[in-house]
């Protein structure tokens, strides 16, 4: 038996898968951080501070790289592809200094300088990309740190695209940004991520 619904239900069903695969896609991104950065810093015995704090916003960055190494002609093992994320995002997100030595010098130790170098290259090309993006938005974020906050977001804009398409409302903005910050996200504040959502979707509209 055929089901009819009408242009706006249908609105309606688009919306609300999107807005459930932000759940999923945000959940996954934060717990392939913590489970990549935590396994690099027991085998390693470093302690990463700034990369647990920066939380989703590492994985934003993370995820995308992991996808470029595994697209890649690069040959390294679970752990060296860990180790190699990890160290790009300690760079991109100032991690201590000392510690970003240590997992340079053991980069060198296994030879892999010049994969270490297409991979950090790559990630400040997305880290680049990203900043001019945000900033061509106008939402009035002044510091690089608070852009690089933000950085969870890169993995969202293809559903951010599905949905200023699919036509949102104010209610829609405000459901989106109440699920962004039920992941704890920090140092975002509800105000400025409403702002920045907003501007995202009507970018996509």
């Amino acid at each position: 038996m055929k089901v009819l619904i009408s242009e706006s239900q249908y609105k309606v069903l688009l919306l609300e898968a999107s807005r459930r695969k932000i759940n999923i896609d945000l959940e996954n991104l934060k717990s392939f951080a913590e489970e990549v950065i935590g396994k690099v810093q027991e085998d390693v015995g470093v302690q990463f501070r700034m990369l647990f704090t920066w939380g989703a916003a590492v994985g934003g960055i993370m995820g995308p790289l992991n996808g470029f190494i595994e697209r890649g002609d690069f040959t390294v093992s679970t752990f060296e592809k860990a180790l190699l994320l990890v160290a790009t995002s300690a760079m991109l997100f100032n991690e201590n200094k000392k510690v970003i030595k240590k997992l340079l010098e053991l980069i060198n130790e296994l030879g892999l300088i010049k994969t270490f170098q297409k991979i950090l290259s790559k990630g400040e090309e997305l880290k680049s990309s990203f900043i001019e993006f945000i900033q061509s938005l106008n939402a009035t974020i002044y510091t690089m740190t608070n852009i690089m906050s933000y950085t969870f977001l890169i993995p969202l804009l293809p559903t951010l695209w599905e949905i200023g398409h699919s036509g949102f409302d104010r209610d829609d903005i405000k459901d989106i940004v109440t699920r962004l910050l039920a992941f704890g996200l920090t140092s975002i504040t509800g105000v400025t991520l409403k702002r920045i959502i907003t501007k995202i979707l009507e970018r996509f509209k």
